[in-house]
């Protein structure tokens, strides 16, 4: 048994992206702690089994050729002509020298005990040459760790299909098996049931080149051999830090043999760790978020420390993206465990940009502006400590509406010709690119000049007569005064009206600067007239004679009535007329000549009531 260290050379990777450190990279040890190449003898592993027909040596078969030195293979020690078991089925070439595997032969070669302690994450590693009846007869790789007392396959083949070469599961797991279903591996069925070994385990191994064919023969080459040597590895995770581990190769055929088996050579264990490496890129200086990108090359899964306090600060992916809170240095830790078991680890200083985008110190109005005559501008200040990149570039909104961008290079950022309202939805960009967003709004404020104005006190006037108002106001240059029956010109300081009600008077005083102020007055008309200045007549003749055609109520224009209402009764009492016009009067329509009653009521502006009721005569 050999030992020696294989040191890979180690790996610098040098990145760059944004403003990011990454220190150290630490690579991959791995040590071949086991290796046989048979070159100087067989190396302490031993034959056994039943009826084996290995032999030690360069192949001389004509489907394992040889790889130009010794090694172990089936078939080259041949069978005598008479088969070993009386159910085998004899075919013609099988001599003393052979070429041919045994029948029904379950055999075995063991490695010597191989010393694994401090060996945290071993695999093999053994090269192959497969010529045998595929599906029947074939060979696995079994271990043992207590001495040879008890055997377990290494590794189980977990595929659906019949594999071919090369295949590999993982980095670690390479051509390794390619059947689940090897029926000689455990069976001693198909007239093998004299034989008694047994290996143990399950069926899984390497069959394949010699597709069964009639009289004995190898039908077309099959295409799941090796067509050559090749190379399987395998992690013997079972096998860490044991003292006495032993491997055995071992071969199983059927009552019908007629082809080479399987040659190995060049058996080496390693002690194999992934080499551990990552690169962390801010792929934008505005925001704190890393990519974390894997460079390690052979792992079963990961483990990462990001180097923040807290909960959330870890991951298990691959290549995770991770944000921090704030800017600064991380050490970030990259722990990778291999698929046999191995685990190395990586620690680098990143450094996390805080952001370089552009900090809004504060944001104000000049005050310049006077009730949207003279606009009002807003200043955005940007911090000089974070300053980002110029030129600047701002979006915003007017009372909603989206208003063209302002673009300086300046940290004083003027937004001129604002009247009042509110501005929001500031964007702030700057010259790289990167965007703060304001989050608050700005509201513009109604600046007055000062502008006051008086309509006076409020009077009383006798209904019928007039009513002068007189509105005093300072800055004012102009007025607008708003209210009923207004006799002279509404925009003058002086108005002469004449209500007919009580009212009120509105008046807007504007400066110069276009600034307004409004009061208000109110005219109470006081209403005396009387409520009883009416006439109705007694009879009236609807006869087309264009006399006395309508019984009209007669109303003097001093009652002011504001609500009026005729009914007219005939002698049954049941309403034959109304009316609540006073200026509408009754024609009898189809009533005939007689007597009837009638009733009107009037209200007057003065809320003062009046009521008649008396008969009338209708002469047709």
């Amino acid at each position: 048994m050999n030992r020696f260290p294989l040191v890979f050379k180690s790996i610098c990777i040098l990145l760059w992206g944004w403003l990011l450190l990454s220190q150290q990279v630490y690579s991959q040890v791995t040590t071949q702690v086991y290796s046989e190449n048979f070159n100087s003898g067989t190396g302490g592993w031993t034959i056994g089994g039943y009826a084996p027909s290995w032999k030690h040596g360069i192949p001389t078969l004509p489907n394992i050729a040889s790889n130009g030195t010794p090694c172990f293979v089936t078939g080259d020690a041949g069978a005598s002509a008479a088969d070993p078991l009386t159910q085998c089925i004899s075919f013609p070439g099988a001599t003393t020298n052979g070429n041919f595997y045994n029948c029904c032969e379950r055999s075995f070669v063991e490695s010597p005990s191989i010393d694994l302690t401090g060996i945290a994450s071993p695999m093999v590693s053994i090269d192959f040459n497969l010529h045998c009846e595929q599906t029947f007869d074939g060979a696995k790789l079994q271990i043992s760790i207590n001495g040879g007392l008890n055997w377990s396959d290494v590794g189980a083949y977990s595929g659906s299909s019949y594999e071919t070469f090369p295949s590999s599961v993982n980095c670690r797991e390479t051509n390794w098996y390619n059947k689940s279903g090897v029926n000689y591996l455990n069976s001693t069925s198909g007239g093998c049931s004299n034989v008694s070994f047994s290996f143990g385990g399950g069926n899984s191994g390497w069959s394949g080149g010699c597709g069964q064919g009639s009289g004995g023969a190898c039908s077309n080459p099959d295409s799941h051999g090796t067509n050559g040597w090749i190379t399987a590895t395998h992690c013997l995770t079972q096998a860490a830090n044991k003292p006495d581990v032993r491997l055995r190769v071992v071969f199983g055929a059927g009552s019908q043999t007629y082809s080479d088996g399987i040659g190995f050579d060049n058996v080496k264990i390693f002690n194999v760790f992934p080499v551990t490496a990552f690169t962390a890129v801010q792929n934008n200086a505005c925001q704190p978020v890393i990519q974390f990108n894997n460079l390690t090359d052979c792992a079963a899964n990961f483990v990462w420390d990001f180097g923040t306090s807290g909960t959330g600060n870890s991951s298990t992916a691959v290549n995770p993206l991770f944000t921090y809170d704030s800017g600064g240095t991380y050490l970030v830790t990259l722990s990778a465990t291999d698929f046999c078991g191995g685990s190395r680890q990586i620690t680098q200083q990143v450094f996390v940009n805080p952001g370089i985008a552009a900090l809004i110190d504060t944001i104000y109005a000049t005050n310049s502006g006077v009730c949207n005559t003279i606009l009002d501008s807003l200043v955005i200040e940007v911090s000089p400590a974070i300053p980002g990149f110029p030129p600047y570039n701002v979006s915003y909104n007017f009372n909603g509406i989206s208003q063209p961008p302002v673009t300086t290079n300046n940290l004083s950022i003027v937004i001129p010709n604002i009247g009042t309202g509110v501005v929001d939805g500031i964007i702030l960009m700057d010259g790289s690119g990167c965007e703060l967003v304001f989050p608050n709004s700005f509201l513009i404020p109604f600046n007055s000049d000062g502008i006051a104005v008086d309509a006076g006190n409020d009077t009383t006037i006798l209904i019928g007569n007039e009513v002068v108002l007189e509105a005093s106001a300072s800055l004012a240059t102009s007025f607008s005064w708003n209210g009923p029956s207004i006799f002279t010109d509404p925009l003058l300081a002086q108005i002469t009206a004449y209500p007919q009600n009580s009212s009120p008077y509105q008046v807007t005083a504007t400066s110069v600067n276009g600034c307004t102020a409004s009061d208000e007055v109110v005219v109470s008309v006081k209403d005396n007239l009387p409520c009883d200045l009416y006439y109705v007549p007694n009879s009236f003749t609807p006869n087309g004679d264009g006399k006395n055609e309508k019984l009209e109520v007669i109303v003097s224009p001093d009652m002011r009535v504001s609500e009026y209402k005729m009914d007219v009764y005939n002698r049954w009492g049941q309403s034959i007329y109304s009316s609540s016009n006073p200026d509408t009067g009754w024609d009898g329509g189809d009533a005939g000549t007689g007597i009837y009653l009638i009733d009107v009521n009037f209200t007057c502006t003065s809320q003062k009531k009046s009521r008649f009721t008396g008969t009338v005569t209708l002469i047709k």
